[in-house]
């Protein structure tokens, strides 16, 4: 189980790699890719959604439907969301709105993504979903800023 998670992890992170500067992520919906997950199977996708559960010593937490679900639905659909074990990250808090750039993995528990980058930021949030994409910014590579804007209040990272 370690080794294919090291696996997954690797191939993440070459694919990140060689992106050009203005690489483009389409915004998609946790409905959207649980309806139809061979769809984005390996894709690098903007997932929106609102923060469920959250396990900070396993790095994970939970994506929500933000149209459908609410953070304390019981029947919840939801996309799970893993983060390498690298640099530092703050998580988000639960019930608050996110977007989460990463790549789709269909496992047999079903299908999660291996995030690069997240933003909590409500003014970056209404920016990306009012593009449709959100566009790599020149000189950054996706998980340059991992989690720093789940608190934007604390800039001393």
């Amino acid at each position: 189980m370690k080794a294919e998670i090291l696996i997954l992890i690797a191939a993440a992170m070459i694919s990140v790699g060689p992106m050009s500067a203005q690489a483009k992520f389409q915004v998609v919906e946790v409905d959207q890719i649980l309806t139809n997950p061979d769809q984005y199977q390996g894709k690098i996708i903007a997932l929106h959604g609102i923060v469920g559960t959250a396990a900070l010593e396993e790095r994970t937490f939970t994506v929500l439907d933000s149209k459908s679900s609410s953070a304390g639905g019981t029947h919840a659909r939801f996309v799970r969301i893993t983060f390498p074990k690298r640099g530092q990250m703050v998580m988000p808090t639960t019930g608050q709105e996110t977007i989460v750039i990463g790549q789709i993995v269909k496992r047999r528990g079903g299908t999660s993504l291996l995030a690069t980058q997240v933003f909590t930021n409500r003014a970056d949030i209404q920016q990306i979903l009012a593009e449709g994409s959100i566009t790599q910014r020149p000189g950054k590579r996706p998980g340059d800023n991992l989690g720093r804007d789940a608190h934007p209040g604390d800039d001393s990272q």
